[in-house]
């Protein structure tokens, strides 16, 4: 005779095991022939408390360094990974959160510098404002930009209080020598 289970699933919800609230049986793991005993919630409030227990991050940091000691096992798992970023869906989706997060990071540092053109007060478009250097002589990094769109905006404050905020038709003219600063 199968065993009683002990929280049954009635019209379409279940009881929580651990908070007790009845909820959709949408929100339990299907575990072989039942749901789990544990909402969805629960379940990942309690691997977390787990995670941090100390005898589980040294089981799991020891079970990961041997595992990448090993050098077969490191290679199949680096070709199974080149094999997956080459996939065309995983290159739009890593390209889409590298432009956003660019795109979050230079907002942040338009609005530090004013967030409109200092020589004629544009500010309709993100993408078309620069950054002047008053003295070009004092730029670091590599490249000619003065935002660097791989450093966080923690980093670039340095760089950015060396420049001006321009759009960036002042920026094309103040090049020319049409308009001095």
């Amino acid at each position: 005779m199968p065993a009683k289970i002990k929280y049954p699933v009635v019209e379409g919800n279940k009881e929580c095991g651990s908070c007790g609230e009845w909820k959709p049986v949408g929100e339990y793991k299907k575990a072989r022939n039942h749901f789990s005993s544990a909402c969805s919630s629960c379940r990942k409030i309690y691997f977390a408390e787990y995670r941090k227990r100390p005898e589980v991050k040294v089981s799991s940091g020891e079970y990961h360094k041997a595992y990448n000691r090993d050098p077969i096992k490191r290679e199949q798992k680096n070709a199974y990974l080149r094999k997956y970023r080459k996939q065309d869906y995983v290159k739009q989706s890593v390209n889409a959160s590298k432009r956003g997060w660019a795109s979050r990071e230079k907002q942040k540092a338009v609005d530090y510098k004013g967030g409109k053109c200092m020589v004629c007060g544009y500010s309709k478009c993100l993408a078309a404002m620069d950054f002047h250097h008053k003295n070009p002589t004092e730029k670091e990094g590599y490249g000619t930009g003065a935002l660097k769109v791989h450093w966080k905006f923690e980093k670039n404050i340095v760089e950015l209080d060396k420049c001006v905020l321009v759009c960036v038709r002042c920026h094309r003219e103040i090049h020319a020598g049409i308009i001095t600063l």
